[in-house]
């Protein structure tokens, strides 16, 4: 996960831009999709910040046991104080929310597998709560992020095991933003690997029963650009995905837009329009129910850093 978000296009904008026929679209098809009459949009968001930001830059990646799960560069506490400190902890790592009602924890570290030294980003867990994939740097080279997996034996097991990295491409590119579909059965996640439209862009892999991933399937030229597309994620019914672009045909940084999936085709891709874009850089779309859910944005002229918010879909 490139965390300067606005860095992506300055560093990969001399990419050239592929062929149609040089990539590969045939997507392996989801289960009971239906594609809607029409994918136009119209929307209109009301959105609020969260009261658990600090002036550190934060995005929330996924929801897993309640609790909102962030990237974040502020120092917090370790609930098993002896794991880490204040001063060994990694400058951007994942943190914990819980929400009571409108009342939200102090956010702590997430442990176990997530901990150490190299740079933390984003994170998705299964259905069942039993696999999941996250990324993560190396000390050597703390730009590029790499996908991992573990698996625990049930969901109730208190500790990850079997990590493991998934090598989708050269170490020297980027596999950010895991994924995983509401069946299962794919991955969905962004990447800087040669070979797509330019800069980043999303891709899908199946994924096999022992955890290990298909080869990756570019989402093609309705999803992507010859900028960055990133963040990518799905609705509860598997119908939509969402991704964050700074293509220039937005309101500015990037932007967040949707587009319609069936049988492993996908629709143009649609600017989820001003009442939740700005000239800023909204990130990391997620939906908490068919109407409610979270992104991230610097807007805050306090901030200026990526900072979160909840939103409300009114139609």
């Amino acid at each position: 996960m490139t965390l300067a978000v606005t860095l992506h296009s300055l560093l990969l904008l001399g990419q050239s831009k592929s062929k149609k026929r040089d990539l590969a679209f045939t997507v392996i098809a989801e289960t009971n999709l239906k594609a809607p009459s029409s994918s136009k949009a119209n929307f209109t968001y009301l959105t609020q910040e969260l009261p658990i930001n600090t002036s550190a830059f934060e995005y929330a990646s996924c929801i897993y046991q309640n609790e909102l799960i962030v990237v974040s560069k502020r120092k917090v506490g370790s609930i098993a104080k002896s794991k880490s400190t204040i001063v060994d902890q990694s400058d951007y790592k994942l943190i914990a929310f819980a929400q009571d009602q409108n009342n939200w924890s102090q956010g702590h570290l997430f442990e176990d597998a997530f901990m150490g030294k190299e740079n933390h980003g984003g994170i998705t867990f299964s259905k069942d709560e039993t696999r999941v994939y996250f990324t993560k740097t190396s000390l050597e080279n703390p730009q590029v992020y790499q996908l991992y997996t573990a698996d625990k034996k049930n969901k109730f097991a208190n500790h990850w095991q079997n990590e493991k990295a998934l090598i989708l491409a050269n170490k020297k590119y980027s596999i950010e933003h895991p994924w995983i579909s509401q069946s299962g059965k794919f991955l969905y996640f962004s990447s800087n690997m040669p070979g797509g439209y330019g800069g980043y862009d999303i891709y899908v892999s199946e994924i096999y029963k022992n955890g290990s991933l298909g080869k990756p399937i570019n989402l093609g030229d309705n999803v992507n650009s010859i900028y960055d597309e990133n963040y990518p994620t799905l609705n509860n019914s598997g119908t939509q995905v969402y991704f964050a672009s700074n293509r220039t045909t937005g309101f500015g940084g990037f932007d967040l837009y949707s587009s319609y999936t069936s049988s492993g085709d996908y629709s143009k891709s649609v600017n989820l329009g001003p009442s939740i874009n700005s000239k800023y850089d909204e990130v990391g779309y997620i939906t908490t129910s068919d109407t409610t859910g979270y992104f991230s944005s610097n807007k805050n002229a306090l901030s200026r850093n990526q900072n979160i918010y909840s939103f409300t879909l009114q139609h």
